[in-house]
């Protein structure tokens, strides 16, 4: 786990010096390449590694809940956001974040060309 957050860090520290335009990627939210989430798995629960944009919201939410808002990193804000953003175009309890922020995207355009 140590040697993932330092893989992790050493990534994004490249990502910012060499790549800005890379937070369109996900609609302009800094998201962490990574979060361990909770799921159920044959009546147990088991902490599991997801990306976050094929993460469900219902689990996103419940992984920003379990941790305090004093502890969370930077990287968590992002998410924070993103789903802050994408839950009102949740039309699922199992809907992404990704497909909950391109159904958010696809609204915007559609109101930006109704104009």
């Amino acid at each position: 786990m140590a040697l993932t957050k330092l893989v992790d860090d050493v990534s994004r520290s490249r990502l910012k010096t060499q790549q800005t335009g890379q937070r369109d990627l996900f609609h302009g939210f800094s998201l962490p390449r990574l979060i361990v989430v909770d799921v159920e798995e044959n009546g147990m629960i088991c902490r599991r590694r997801r990306l976050p944009r094929e993460t469900p919201c219902r689990l996103i939410d419940a992984y920003l809940k379990r941790k305090p808002k004093v502890s969370r990193k930077t990287r968590d804000v992002g998410l924070e956001d993103a789903l802050a953003r994408a839950l009102p175009f949740a039309t699922s309890p199992d809907m992404t974040l990704g497909e909950a922020l391109d159904a958010a995207a696809a609204f915007e355009q559609a109101t930006a060309a109704a104009v």
